[in-house]
């Protein structure tokens, strides 16, 4: 079941759209390391899933500001998102094709930890 933020101003937490914008400030900031790790170790070794694979649940353990995209801001986050985003996700995509093509099935556990593997599910959907 999808979250719904409180109004700004409701005592209830950050806004939606203040999520998004943690949000896109972090992946700024973060996707170019985030690729770069990808490349170097073929695989995620770091904390990084929250802003690769956003949802509507921030992450359990992500540091602060905690950020998130709901069906309301999704939108503006396809339109707002730094080009490296898109390139992150490409990489994973690939890295997960390589290992399918030099062990004959798809997964993504050499790529991704089990642990991020229903952020990433949800975040598909």
């Amino acid at each position: 079941m999808p979250v719904s933020w409180p109004a700004a101003g409701g005592g209830g937490g950050p806004t939606a759209a203040a999520r998004l914008e943690a949000l896109l400030s972090r992946q700024q900031k973060e996707c170019p390391r985030i690729l770069e790790e990808l490349e170097r170790h073929r695989r995620k070794v770091s904390h990084w899933a929250w802003w690769v694979f956003p949802t509507e649940m921030p992450g359990a353990s992500e540091p602060p500001p905690a950020t998130a995209v709901s069906a309301a801001t999704a939108g503006e986050l396809l339109q707002r998102a730094p080009p490296t985003w898109r390139r992150c996700l490409e990489e994973v995509c690939n890295l997960a094709e390589s290992e399918a093509f030099s062990s004959g099935r798809l997964s993504l556990h050499t790529v991704l930890p089990v642990i991020d593997h229903g952020r990433v599910q949800h975040f598909v959907r």
